[in-house]
């Protein structure tokens, strides 16, 4: 469940310079000044906007999304049927609530959960563990983002988490290796991470796309990680159900419409649990990986070896 702002105050960071960041609450538990070192730091609606300096453009007003994002639960819904719902995702949390509780026995587990602007699919267990404390922040601000920040620069202590989930990000980040690397560092060790990535799939939010991952890409993004288990999560049937709707969409100039008159060909998708593993890592629609931080990282030669597809 989500943590309020002032259970994990002790180890929020500046991120310009480090320092631990000085937080005071009015009698309410509401916040009225967030100040470090260097400066202090917006507030708005009692979320602290904890930007570096050189994010000007992003350090004023509320912070909302450059991108549409859909508020409405229908819309969620309606979205959720065109698209299916990412079992795999499902799977995954328990895995990673598991591992976690055996890792944190004596202790309740703590989970960051990168670009929580939107509750990933999948995702929703754990934000209904109770015996979990989750910090959710992004570069925008929701309900349930408790502050905005970068993920170039976390503003959390090294090693103050016990683990990082982040889906559907990693593409829209301009330096993905340095975001992984801020992971890592606030992750304690034997923490674990679990990223979902896109790798066959068109544009999407528009200027705000920049990375694609192959499995061994991904893996090697991860490379300062032991490998607990990577994977499809939907596979060529989607990257196809993708490529159709753009189609549509292109040929009518209608996203709209691009939905509907591909719709029919919803069935692509049903179709990946017949296409063996290898091949469906070869021509995924988005991949997954969780990993557990180690004090090694993977070789230039392991990555070669690592290769899971159906070309070997």
């Amino acid at each position: 469940m989500l943590c309020k702002l002032g259970d994990f105050t002790d180890f929020l960071i500046s991120p310009d310079d480090g320092e631990r960041l000085s937080l005071v609450f009015d009698e309410t538990g509401t916040l009225i000044d967030c100040s470090s070192p260097v400066r202090k730091f917006k507030i708005y609606q009692g979320v602290p906007i904890l930007l570096p300096l050189r994010s000007v453009e992003h350090d004023e007003g509320d912070a909302i999304s450059l991108v549409p994002r859909r508020r409405h639960p229908a819309l969620r819904a309606i979205s959720r049927f065109i698209n299916g719902a990412n079992r795999v995702a499902e799977v995954n949390a328990q895995q990673f609530l598991h591992l976690l509780r055996g890792e944190c026995k004596d202790r309740r587990p703590r989970v960051l959960i990168v670009g929580a602007g939107m509750i990933g699919d999948g995702s929703e267990l754990l934000y209904e563990a109770a015996e979990v404390d989750l910090i959710a922040f992004d570069i925008y601000r929701t309900e349930q983002v408790q502050f905005v920040a970068d993920a170039h620069k976390i503003p959390l202590a090294d090693g103050s988490v016990d683990g990082v989930w982040i889906q559907a990000v990693l593409e829209h980040v301009i330096v993905p290796e340095q975001v992984v690397d801020e992971m890592h560092r606030v992750l304690r060790d034997g923490g674990l991470v679990y990223s979902e990535t896109p790798f066959m799939q068109q544009v999407h939010e528009g200027r705000f796309d920049f990375q694609r991952f192959s499995e061994s890409g991904h893996r090697w993004l991860f490379r300062k990680f032991d490998l607990i288990d990577s994977g499809v999560v939907w596979g060529p049937g989607w990257a196809l159900q993708w490529s159709i709707r753009y189609f549509f969409w292109g040929l009518t100039r209608s996203r709209v419409l691009g939905i509907m008159l591909s719709a029919p060909f919803m069935f692509v998708r049903w179709l990946d649990r017949f296409i063996p593993r290898g091949f469906g890592s070869d021509g995924a629609s988005n991949l997954f990986f969780m990993g557990k931080k180690m004090g090694r990282e993977l070789a230039s030669d392991d990555i070669i070896s690592f290769y899971r597809g159906a070309q070997r």
